[in-house]
C-alpha cells in the first residue's frame, strides 16, 4: 500500500514576519542565538548553548562545515550599466565545486543574471580589483544563463578572484550590505 504524501506548497510557508523580529546581524557569540524547541506538542524558546542538554543520548548529529562563498558578483558594461551575476553551480554539474574553486584557468558557471537584457550576446564584461587583477565574464549559453569567467593571473585561483570582487549573498529581507561576519 502506497502512503500518500501531500505536496509541499510554497503558500504554506508564507507568513508575516515583522521587520523588528529579524536579526539584522549575526550575534558575536553564535551560541547565544535563539533556538525554538518543540517537544511533545509544546514549544519553548531556548538558546543554542542549551542544545547538548536537549538532545537524547542516542541521537545522531550531522555537522555542516560549509562556507558561504562571495557568489554575488557585480560587473559593469562600458556604458556603466551594472550587471549582477549570481553564481549557482559550476558547469558542467559533474565537476566538483572544490575543483572549480581551486582552478587557475577559466571556469563556467550556471548563474542568475540581474539586468540581463542590457548584457548583449558576445559582449565581455570586466571587473578590475584594487590590486589590478582583471576578471572577465562572457556568455557561453545566454538562453540558459551560463557564463565563463577568466582572469589575467595564472597564479590566482577562481576562489581568490571572486573573494576580491564578490559579495556574500544575503537574504532579500536583510536590508544592508554584507559584512565579514556574514561569511
Amino acid at each position: 500500500m502506497k502512503k500518500f504524501i501531500a505536496p509541499v506548497r510554497l503558500a504554506d510557508y508564507d507568513y508575516d514576519l515583522p521587520e523588528e523580529r529579524i536579526a539584522g546581524y549575526p550575534l558575536k557569540n553564535r551560541s547565544d542565538s535563539k533556538l525554538l524547541f518543540y517537544q511533545s506538542g509544546k514549544i519553548s524558546h531556548r538558546r543554542f548553548f542549551n542544545l547538548p542538554e536537549l538532545l537524547p543520548a542516542d541521537c545522531l548529529l550531522f555537522f555542516n562545515n560549509t562556507r558561504v562563498i562571495p557568489a554575488r558578483l557585480i560587473f559593469h558594461r562600458d556604458t556603466g550599466a551594472a550587471i549582477e551575476i549570481f553564481l549557482l553551480r559550476p558547469e558542467p554539474e559533474t565537476i566538483p565545486v572544490e575543483q572549480v574553486m581551486s582552478s587557475r584557468s577559466p571556469v563556467a558557471w550556471s548563474c542568475m543574471i540581474g539586468n540581463k537584457r542590457k548584457w548583449k550576446a558576445g559582449e565581455r564584461l570586466l571587473a578590475r580589483t584594487a590590486d589590478g587583477l582583471n576578471i572577465q565574464a562572457e556568455w557561453t549559453e545566454r538562453d540558459s544563463d551560463k557564463v565563463r569567467f577568466a582572469w589575467d593571473c595564472d597564479e590566482t585561483t577562481f576562489s581568490e578572484a571572486i573573494e576580491k570582487i564578490g559579495n556574500v549573498p544575503l537574504p532579500p529581507y536583510i536590508k544592508r550590505k554584507p559584512v565579514s561576519d556574514d561569511a
